[in-house]
């Protein structure tokens, strides 16, 4: 799944502390598959609702101007402050976060794409021996998978205990500890999903799942790590990812990247009156802005969606798009 160094990256930094059926791809409201002949713009409750609910910067203290790399940091520094405190209130909330067919979607995908590529493929099957036929099928297959931005592990969890092969990927060292704990079957890294694609093999991954991670990156950083991690995946591997979508219309390009206090967490994280490092860098995109970063970082279109939960749990602040995304053979 990765290059040599990956586990030495692994032992240097070990932290401390997420039965597969086969199933058919889920669809759900709100869903559009790349053979529809228009694209469904989420609804006008999910315009309301981004409209009415208070965004996580209700307070807008001054601030001097910081970079796009102080402010990434600055999201770092949250999710090690403030781990314990998101783990209880994500926890809470995740179960109405993301609609459990999504990780079902996301295998059947897999299990898809790669049926089709083997169906287009040249046979080359050996005969089959006396040994060959007496040797255990496995049931289900196992897949090559990374969790990208993989926070408290849940995911993680989710597809390890299924049996498949999952490297975890975090910033945050507090939120991995957590992870491995709760998946203690995955291998982590504490590293900067920017530099991953450096530490991976060309196509030796099934799939990435990135369950509410690029959001936290500049838009061009996003575009850049679906670029770099695409020769990663096998052919007819999947992608899932999901953003923000904003209601504003100053949404599209670098003024969709804000720098915001996140007021459900009000404190240094350890009982202190401090609210600096509570701030978040966050994109917000419309979906046309998703469907040409798919397109221009080189992945297929598979199904793009709105999943819209403000409504359902206090924690959402705005609707988000998810992406199904599949490589293709190059030409």
């Amino acid at each position: 799944i990765s290059s040599d160094n990956v586990d030495e990256k692994e032992s240097q930094e070990e932290p401390t502390e997420d039965n597969l059926e086969e199933e058919e791809i889920p669809s759900e409201q709100n869903v559009e598959k790349t053979n529809d002949s228009s694209t469904k713009e989420f609804t006008v409750d999910a315009m309301e609702a981004v409209t009415n609910n208070p965004t996580e910067s209700s307070v807008e203290p001054s601030l001097p101007p910081l970079s796009n790399e102080e402010k990434i940091q600055s999201t770092k520094q949250f999710y090690n402050s403030h781990a314990y405190d998101y783990i209880a209130k994500i926890t809470q909330a995740e179960n109405k976060l993301l609609p459990p067919t999504h990780r079902n979607a996301f295998l059947g995908y897999i299990n898809q794409q790669q049926m089709i590529m083997k169906a287009l493929s040249p046979s080359k099957q050996k005969p089959s021996t006396p040994s060959d036929e007496a040797s255990p099928i496995p049931e289900f297959p196992s897949y090559q998978i990374v969790d990208l931005g993989c926070g408290h592990g849940t995911d993680t969890l989710h597809f390890s205990s299924l049996g498949h092969h999952l490297l975890s990927v975090d910033f945050s060292i507090n939120l991995l500890n957590h992870a491995k704990g709760l998946a203690p079957k995955a291998h982590y890294l504490h590293m900067d999903m920017r530099d991953f694609s450096k530490v991976l093999l060309p196509e030796s991954l099934d799939g990435i799942w990135a369950n509410a991670s690029l959001l936290h990156l500049p838009k061009a950083d996003a575009k850049a790590v679906l670029s770099d991690l695409r020769s990663a995946v096998k052919v007819g591997g999947v992608l899932y990812f999901n953003l923000k979508l904003g209601a504003e219309v100053d949404v599209v390009g670098e003024a969709g990247e804000r720098f915001e206090l996140d007021a459900r967490y009000s404190t240094n994280g350890e009982g202190g009156s401090d609210v600096g490092n509570a701030r978040k860098l966050y994109s917000y995109f419309n979906l046309e802005e998703v469907k040409e970063m798919v397109k221009v970082t080189g992945w297929e279109m598979l199904e793009i969606g709105v999943d819209d939960c403000t409504n359902l749990v206090d924690y959402a602040t705005h609707p988000f798009a998810y992406v199904f995304a599949t490589r293709k053979r190059d030409a």
